[in-house]
């Protein structure tokens, strides 16, 4: 049974790399035409989290029997610390999209001022609210 599920296991791996590779080369192709490519780079992004996430959870939770000694509500409490990282890093990779866009209308001429402030205020927000989370978990 473990050979059938690495055989599997390696499948799928490839397959996810080919597709983020073939998807990202797409975005790279719109950004070089000069195109729009916030939402479809958040996308990739969110994309390729989700897979890595999918494939930890079948690894740990569900191959590896990580949920024997309990039920998912009890493992919430061990898992805060872990959840409070993903947030934040998600906060992170908006950001940096963000200052991509931003970039971007400022290329084409367009008036930034307010898109600054924005992400300023963002970025406080995040960091405010994860210094509160962070308090409570700790």
């Amino acid at each position: 049974m473990d050979a059938l599920y690495g055989y599997f296991k390696q499948i799928a791996y490839w397959a996810c790399a080919a597709a983020g590779v073939v998807a990202g080369f797409k975005i790279y192709m719109r950004w070089n035409r000069g195109e729009q490519i916030t939402h479809q780079l958040f996308s990739w992004i969110v994309s390729l989290s989700s897979v890595g996430a999918i494939v930890y959870a079948v690894e740990t939770y569900i191959y590896g029997s990580g949920l024997q000694g309990g039920l998912a509500i009890g493992w919430a409490g061990l898992l805060a610390t872990e959840l409070y990282e993903v947030v934040m890093l998600f906060g992170l990779v908006v950001s940096i999209v963000s200052v991509i866009r931003i970039y971007t209308k400022y290329t084409e001429g367009e008036d930034i001022v307010p898109l600054i402030y924005q992400w300023v205020g963002s970025l406080l927000f995040l960091g405010m609210l994860g210094l509160i989370v962070e308090t409570f978990i700790g």
